[in-house]
């Protein structure tokens, strides 16, 4: 239940502001962002591959075209 009374609450001493915890924190939250970073930018550079492998695929195929049609 609720306390509805703020300065008759009683709060647990073991819920404090400490620097320790809020430091500790603050790097967690650093390390989630960097990490999120390194992972787009392997997305970035896989679908760089995927685009460069399925245009060389394609112009593999019209080159192919072009030269069964102009020997035929």
């Amino acid at each position: 239940m609720a306390c509805k009374d703020f300065h008759a609450c009683k709060w647990p001493l073991d819920l404090t502001n400490d620097d320790g915890a809020e430091a500790a924190a603050r790097l967690r939250y650093k390390e989630f962002v960097k990490g999120r970073a390194a992972r787009k930018e392997r997305k970035a550079r896989r679908e760089g591959i995927v685009d460069l492998c399925c245009s060389g695929v394609g112009a593999t195929a019209f080159l192919g075209l072009r030269v069964m049609l102009t020997f035929r």
